[in-house]
């Protein structure tokens, strides 16, 4: 089970060389050279919902949890397709956010990453990770933390990847800091609908200063992408069982998904 220390800590600062490329240093008494940075904006929308508890006793008791409302809009940016593609766990930033909720309010995103398709264990197995930090119009600052899970020996990938499991806890500031958890208010379901999704695909705009430079930036992307997602499921063709293959429930009931985040925030075993 994954703990809250293996959630993807905060989106480091893209460090640009100052003609505006990505600086490339040599060997000792080489001058230093520059290549062009290329990336990529898409935007990320979810809506779902989210079981908040009685804000005196925050999630003690998932008979008493309410589901409301919750939806996410995140402008996203790969800063350095290189340094995306290079590093192991393909990191996305982001530009700007809102949160909107019945219990949180308008929000506004103050710091966001996202792991995009990253490997697991297995060949079969991706993940997507999360992490938005936002506050509220009063101050309050919390944490989502966000779990997107592909497994190829179950046949799904429709709710595999448009599906995100949630936590959101209270923080004191609003500082990625991995390993560390606040107080536990909320956990829910986002999805992203077909037309969102068919709407999302349009996003998709490079960022560099030639038009080919940006074009084969995009199609690097789109090739990871494609790539990555289909590679799980075929990997997991021969393991796959019939009980495999069945349809999923929409929404994990709240005892399940509060049981998961628990889990998560346990301290290890003797």
């Amino acid at each position: 089970m994954r703990t809250l220390a293996d959630a993807p800590d905060g989106a480091a600062e893209a460090k640009r060389h100052p003609s505006g490329r990505a600086a490339i240093r040599g060997d000792a008494g080489v001058p230093e050279m520059t290549r062009e940075e290329v990336g990529l904006r898409f935007r990320e929308r979810m809506h779902g919902a989210l079981a908040c508890g009685p804000s005196d006793h925050p999630l003690e008791d998932p008979v008493r949890l309410s589901w409301q409302p919750f939806s996410i809009d995140l402008a996203a940016r790969v800063f350095d397709m290189e340094e995306f593609l290079r590093s192991p766990r393909h990191r996305a930033g982001f530009e700007r956010g809102t949160v909107e909720s019945d219990h949180f309010g308008a929000c506004t995103v103050t710091e966001a990453a996202i792991d995009l398709l990253v490997p697991g264990h297995e060949n079969y197995e991706r993940e997507m990770c999360y992490r938005v930090c936002f506050a509220t119009s009063s101050g309050e600052k919390f944490r989502l933390l966000g779990f997107k899970d592909i497994n190829g020996t179950r046949f799904r990938p429709w709710y595999d990847t448009t599906r995100i499991l949630v936590e959101v806890y209270r923080e004191p500031d609003t500082s990625m800091q991995p390993g560390t958890a606040g107080e536990l208010v909320g956990v829910g379901v986002l999805q992203i609908p077909v037309l969102t999704f068919l709407v999302q695909l349009t996003t998709f705009r490079p960022v560099a200063t030639t038009r080919r430079a940006g074009m084969s930036g995009y199609a690097r992307f789109m090739w990871f992408f494609f790539r990555n997602l289909v590679m799980p499921y075929w990997a997991g063709l021969f393991r796959r069982t019939r009980s495999d293959i069945k349809r999923v429930r929409q929404f994990p009931d709240a005892e399940e998904l509060l049981e998961q985040a628990r889990s998560r925030v346990a301290p290890p075993a003797p």
